[in-house]
């Protein structure tokens, strides 16, 4: 559905042209989009809401830096009977518009409302975000359209495109409905253990389904919804580091290397016993708080943390690197020390890799490293 009330804000930079252009651009060759030769790059805000003028004149204030870049605006009309919805409709000019999936964490936007909000412009109901990207060359045809979108300028995990102009879908505004599920696990066999952790996305085994089985038979109940979501979000791979933490059966004959027939921990038996054995008298904290804490000198003490968000960086390289990187800095806060610097080793497939060498859904390196430094940059 439409909103009759939708605003598009579009800000592009003053000087025509954006510096992300030019690294998305680089990428089209190894994409085998050789026939594209420029790339701008907008970004916009979808707002929902009853504007006047000078509501909307407030909002580009806050969209746009007046120095480098401006705000225009317009209201998306809703289709006339029999007419299709706009964004169906091939536009002149090879617009592609990149807009968030429903449900995905819109920070844009929600700091724009809250922005909109304390500044006193009336009317402003909700907000999106979004991007439009102008694309020009010679021979370009709707299939190398499709392909740059897919394979570039949208991940199809958070986002949506259009060629042409997009139209954001709104999520319906929560409400709390009191209902309390109970979830009938002591009752269930393997097969139902099983499908009631895949139809709940809990990602639990098992061994680990049988253990919280085991936990409401003695409670002689069974457990909530919420409780459920708990556990399967205390014991996931994120918050528990299972893989790390598991007990491994090694196949010797498999290795040069001698290693044990058993490991018990791959992270007590190799990063915690080496710490402990080596004991160094300015070690004064390690694995028993938020990070590491060591003496610099007679008058300092300096944290340390490492995190690695291979696997999430991968499926979405900005928000992989981001909350990677901010999980460094929160637990930097979380001793009571000051961030002063960020060390990273990034490291990347080749980034000439040829787009018929990747397997379906895997992102090109370039768009991997471009989302991780943009990533890391931002919430550093």
């Amino acid at each position: 559905m439409v909103d009759p009330h939708l605003y598009r804000f579009i800000v592009t930079p003053e000087a025509g042209q954006d510096p992300r252009a030019g690294s998305l651009l680089a990428a089209c060759p190894s994409l085998g989009l050789d026939s594209i030769e420029s790339i701008q790059v907008a970004d916009l805000a979808f707002i929902s809401g009853d504007l006047d003028e000078a509501a909307c004149r407030s909002l580009a204030s806050l969209l746009a830096d007046p120095v480098a870049q401006h705000c225009e605006w317009e209201q998306v009309a809703p289709p006339s009977a029999g007419q299709e919805a706009p964004g169906s409709q091939w536009p002149a000019g090879h617009t592609i518009e990149v807009a968030l999936r429903p449900g995905v964490t819109d920070a844009v936007a929600d700091q724009l409302f809250r922005a909109a909000h304390e500044s006193d412009i009336h009317g402003v109901e909700r907000a999106r975000s979004g991007l439009r990207y102008t694309v020009s060359g010679t021979g370009i045809t709707p299939a190398a359209l499709h392909t740059l979108a897919r394979r570039l300028l949208a991940n199809p995990v958070i986002q949506t495109y259009a060629l042409g102009s997009i139209t954001p879908v709104w999520v319906p505004a929560a409400v709390s409905s009191g209902r309390v599920e109970v979830l009938p696990i002591r009752g269930l066999d393997d097969a139902g253990l099983e499908r009631l952790s895949l139809e709940r996305r809990a990602a639990l085994d098992l061994v680990e389904m049988h253990a919280i089985q085991a936990y409401y038979a003695s409670e002689g109940r069974d457990p909530t919804d919420v409780e459920f979501e708990t556990l399967a979000q205390t014991w996931s791979e994120h918050c528990v580091h299972k893989t790390f933490k598991a007990r491994l059966d090694i196949d010797q004959a498999s290795f040069a290397y001698p290693y044990p027939p058993v490991v018990d921990s791959l992270f007590d038996t190799y990063i915690r016993r080496a710490t402990r054995e080596l004991a160094p008298p300015w070690l004064l904290s390690a694995f028993s708080d938020n990070a590491g804490i060591l003496v610099f000198d007679d008058a300092f003490e300096v944290s340390f943390k490492v995190e690695t968000h291979n696997h999430p960086s991968a499926i979405e390289p900005f928000g992989g690197a981001n909350t990677g990187v901010g999980g460094v800095i929160r637990d930097i806060l979380g001793v009571s020390a000051k961030p002063i610097a960020n060390t990273d080793v990034l490291c990347f497939g080749p980034q000439d890799a040829r787009l018929d060498s990747l397997a379906e859904g895997v992102l090109h390196p370039t768009r991997i490293q471009a989302g991780v430094v943009a990533g890391v940059q931002d919430y550093g």
